[in-house]
């Protein structure tokens, strides 16, 4: 086998051989997901261990093997988020375009840490964040960077904020500081937790504030919070606000937590890596108000713009002064032009995939005004299925859908918590069996619930009644 068949010849040489390579993946791509309506939602049972001789070969592979194995052994056993059915998490079908642009990215395999590496992906990196930062309605001098994940994102909100009430700890760590701590409600994303243990606050250190009846962080409970850590002889440093909490997509009181947060000098962060799209939404945004007061902002495309994973970013009102707290220049790089940034002088991350290339793509091909209007429809049909699930006998609300998740189940007079996770539990599994929606289970506050999120812009009201009707016949209610 020569280079020609392993690579794209620079040259052009065998132009014609790789672009009939690349429409058979783009096929096998198109096929999978051209079909997935046709496979369920989600397959839990075990496809086992791959044989010996597939994972690691001595010789190559034929590409017609390469694609079959594909289709034998890895489609059957991924999640179908493409299946309008496919209600159980935060994963929805990517857009076609954005799709297509990750394969140019990979391509070209850039990284844009440094601006010798990929000045226009540096650039475009940088201006997508500022807009994004002016959307929330930051002020001028505010913008961000790209992250792989929410989590990174907020640790380093939690990085800026520990640096700013401590620059000394840049060079000196956390020795003979009083502890620091940070808020966020009790229903805030895990992602916190991690950075707590990861920035040396300790796993105590994250005070998990009280959310009120409407699953949202309570301002008093807040305050009273933060006094007592003062009292304790700790240093508050930061609070973290959810918009869109992970199960039941509450939205903390973003101007009341905001501020808490002036009134005892507090980095204030927004978490908004799932329920920020609501911005887009002339109808929903408001939900959002306070944001525009927030230090920093978590913000995943990935989730409900349809871009392709990975695609997150953190979102900073004083870029600057971020950038000169984070700065770590590595010695191997040119300084950038005049008017751009070396963005790996200011990031956690090193090596990074060139996202803002599909970003960029996606919300061309897209419209930042169809996104709106996507959001608005799914919103809809999540008080759609709130609706059937009030009327519907056995199976009860957890929470009134502020955005389009809808927690759910069959809760007992009887047996308390526990009866009631066994319940949950169960039902989840004789509508998975099915094969025609399929929703997640997650533990909520004690208990086992139902979540059904309306993400897939294919979902209808065809899948809402499959998913009542197949709850409903667990329990021997109905026709189905």
């Amino acid at each position: 086998m020569s280079h020609d068949d392993l690579f794209i010849d620079p040259t052009g040489a065998n132009r014609d051989a790789m672009g009939a390579m690349g429409r058979r993946f783009v096929d096998a791509l198109v096929d999978t997901l051209g079909t997935a309506a046709r496979r369920p939602p989600l397959d839990m049972s075990d496809p086992g261990p791959f044989p010996d001789a597939l994972r690691l070969p001595e010789a190559p592979v034929p590409l017609d093997t390469i694609l079959d194995d594909f289709r034998r052994l890895i489609v059957p056993g991924v999640m179908n988020a493409a299946h309008p059915g496919y209600l159980g998490h935060m994963d929805t079908m990517a857009g076609a375009v954005p799709t297509f642009s990750a394969l140019l990215s990979a391509g070209l395999n850039n990284n844009p840490l440094f601006f010798e590496e990929s000045p226009s992906i540096t650039r475009l990196e940088s201006e997508l964040t500022e807009g994004f930062a002016g959307l929330f309605g930051l002020p001028g001098g505010s913008g961000g960077m790209l992250t792989t994940a929410g989590t990174l994102a907020n640790l380093t909100a939690m990085l800026l904020a520990r640096l700013r009430a401590s620059p000394a700890a840049d060079e000196d760590g956390l020795s003979g500081e009083p502890p620091m701590t940070i808020f966020a409600s009790e229903l805030a994303h895990v992602s916190l937790e991690k950075a707590a243990i990861t920035l040396g606050f300790g796993r105590r250190r994250l005070v998990k504030v009280p959310a009120d009846a409407r699953h949202r962080m309570d301002p008093t409970a807040l305050a009273e919070a933060v006094a007592a850590s003062r009292s304790r002889g700790e240093r508050p440093v930061a609070v973290v606000a959810t918009a869109g909490t992970t199960v039941v997509g509450s939205i903390d009181p973003l101007g009341a937590v905001a501020d808490v947060a002036r009134r005892e000098g507090l980095w204030f962060h927004v978490d908004a890596a799932y329920g920020g799209t609501l911005v887009l939404s002339p109808t929903h945004r408001a939900k959002l108000a306070g944001i525009e007061r927030a230090d920093s902002i978590t913000f995943n495309p990935q989730k409900w713009m349809y871009i392709p994973k990975a695609c997150a970013m953190l979102l900073i009102r004083d870029l600057s002064s971020a950038r000169k707290l984070l700065h770590a220049k590595a010695p191997y790089t040119l300084p950038a032009l005049p008017g751009a940034v070396n963005l790996g002088d200011h990031a956690v991350q090193g090596t990074r995939h060139a996202d803002a290339l599909k970003l960029w793509m996606g919300i061309r091909a897209f419209g930042l005004s169809a996104l709106g209007r996507l959001v608005d429809e799914q919103i809809a049909l999540a008080g759609v299925f709130a609706e059937r699930i009030r009327a519907s006998g056995p199976l009860s609300m957890v929470n009134d859908p502020e955005m389009n998740i809808v927690g759910w189940g069959a809760f007992g007079a009887e047996g308390g918590d526990a009866s009631d996770s066994v319940r949950n539990s169960l039902l989840q599994q004789l509508i998975s069996r099915k094969g025609r929606v399929w929703v997640s289970c997650p533990e909520f506050r004690g208990r086992r619930i139902l979540r059904t999120l309306f993400l897939n812009p294919y979902t209808t009201t065809a899948e809402v009644d499959a998913l009542v009707e197949d709850a409903l016949e667990a329990f021997g209610v109905g026709d189905a």
